[in-house]
């Protein structure tokens, strides 16, 4: 068994680069579908959806800068929480690899990172972690190295080590 990587736990947020990169390709749309939901009939009418959706921007800019984060816990759990929504609690030593896929949004320049792992059923799962370009270079660096140190037997594809 190893020692605990942290005694606390240890959060990787988002980048501010990437979420005012999401912020900007959010923003026209959310701004049309709110005005169009809400009709553009009266100064009135236009103004209460205008405001609406500056409302839902900011409430978006809020869950993605504080409330979209991967958590490593005191027990070596990791966890990602998205707009304030805890997903799966994953064990450091169940992950038996990190792999790099380039989906095909932005000509595959994405790099997401998956993990492999044993669930508490002993069947194997791969799921999304996080798109490395929304995490700044060292926090990314610290996250795979803090999943390496827990997890020494992890199977790491050579393009996330770079």
């Amino acid at each position: 068994m190893h020692a605990k990587i942290y005694t606390m736990p240890t959060r990787y947020y988002m980048s501010r680069g990437s979420v005012k990169a999401m912020m900007v390709g959010f923003t026209p749309g959310v701004l049309i579908v709110v005005i169009g939901f809400l009709g553009l009939s009266s100064l009135t009418s236009f103004i209460v959806s205008f405001l609406g959706g500056i409302a839902v921007l900011i409430a978006l800019w809020f869950g993605l800068t504080r409330g979209t984060y991967i958590t490593i816990d005191e027990d070596d759990r990791l966890y990602n929480t998205f707009l304030f929504i805890k997903r799966d609690v994953i064990p450091l030593s169940a992950i038996i690899s990190l792999d790099a896929r380039h989906p095909l949004l932005l000509s595959g320049k994405i790099t997401k990172v998956w993990n492999t792992y044993r669930n508490d059923k002993g069947k194997l799962v791969a799921k999304s972690l996080v798109s490395r370009q929304t995490l700044q270079v060292n926090e990314f660096r610290d996250l795979i190295d803090t999943i390496q140190r827990a997890n020494p037997n992890i199977t790491i594809a050579d393009e996330l080590l770079k």
